[in-house]
């Protein structure tokens, strides 16, 4: 996992210990300490994180507002923009939040009250109702469309050997109630252990 360091400008230097150590052989100790716990998320989550701080930190600047600034006030106004300006997703906003709450915990030592607080989780959910519902992506299959799909295999789609195991394996998967990985493979090699015979 690629090793990635916090600045320590990002952070408040006031309550910041990590920056409060007297010798250069307990700093060490505690930049070690400190990219084992980056190195404890994913890389993908550590990405997503540093966009949420980020973004944070944008907010604070465009707002001329002292960072980090963690009243439930100034966090509540910063779901607020990132939704409704910069159209950042309610589960979006989440994950900026924890990642917010991450490096809070990684400069004190301790989280952020105001990003637990009843009043944020309750804009959130507010939010997260106001959006509109995403389309599923894969549709059920109905009988009405595996009617048309059976009679489109009986009118000659492909040869007729391969159309009759086309309306088996869809019989058998409608009726069976199987789920896509119960009847296909999840590689491009061939496996005879999964060939039912």
């Amino acid at each position: 996992m690629p090793s990635l360091t916090l600045s320590s400008a990002s952070l408040s230097r006031n309550s910041n210990p990590w920056l409060q150590i007297p010798t250069l052989q307990l700093e060490h100790l505690v930049t070690t300490s400190r990219d084992s716990i980056l190195n404890s998320v994913t890389p993908q989550t550590l990405s997503l994180y540093l966009t949420g701080w980020n973004c944070f930190k944008a907010f604070h600047a465009s707002h001329n507002l002292p960072f980090p600034t963690l009243d439930v006030l100034t966090i509540s106004n910063f779901i607020t923009f990132a939704h409704s300006i910069q159209k950042i997703k309610s589960s979006t906003m989440q994950v900026y939040l924890s990642g917010i709450n991450f490096f809070i915990k990684l400069s004190s030592g301790s989280p952020c009250p105001a990003l637990t607080h009843a009043h944020i989780n309750m804009l959130l959910k507010g939010l997260r109702k106001a959006e509109p519902r995403p389309m599923p992506k894969r549709l059920p299959l109905t009988s009405d469309l595996l009617a048309r799909c059976i009679e489109t295999l009986r009118k000659g789609y492909l040869s007729p050997s391969t159309d009759e195991v086309l309306e088996s394996m869809f019989l058998l998967t409608f009726f069976g109630f199987l789920r896509c990985s119960e009847f296909t493979t999840s590689t491009l090699l061939y496996d005879p252990s999964r060939i039912i015979n």
